[in-house]
Order: C-alpha cells, then structure tokens, then sequence
C-alpha cells in the first residue's frame, strides 16, 4: 500500500495529522487508562524521502504512536506479525 507523498499534503495545507496510543501502565494506575491523541506537525510524520508514517516514536516522551487516518491498515498487519 502506498501513501501520497508529503508534496501532496503540503499543496492541500494540511499542518498537522492526527495519531493515537495506548496509555502507559503508570497512565492506567493513576486513572489515565484512555486512548491517548495528539497532533503531530507534518514534518515529523514523513521520512526523509516523503514517506508517510504509519507509526513513530515521538521525540518528547519516546512512545509510540500510531496514525488514526490509516488506523485499519495500521492494526491488521501488526495482528499478522504477532
């Protein structure tokens, strides 16, 4: 599967894309247990070629997130690798 580069986005002006993930065990022990979201800015979504991120590990806590626009594509092959 393939996604539309970064030029396509950035003709459309979209600042930011929206991603997802799971709270922490310490989230879930102090009653923080929901899904977690956040806006990321387009520049860090991409590659260095242009290549969408379906998953990255964010730079301020080090966690992983996941893309909620590409979110079935995203679960279906992690279920496969486990």
């Amino acid at each position: 599967m393939q996604f539309a580069n970064k030029k396509f986005y950035n003709r459309k002006e979209k600042k930011t894309f929206p991603y997802w993930r799971n709270p922490t065990k310490s989230e879930i022990k102090f009653g923080y247990g929901a899904i977690h979201h956040r806006d990321f800015d387009i520049e860090e979504c991409f590659t260095r070629k242009g290549i969408f991120k379906l998953k990255f590990r964010a730079k301020h806590d080090g966690l992983l997130y996941y893309s909620s626009e590409f979110e079935h594509y995203i679960t279906s092959s992690n279920r496969r690798l486990n």
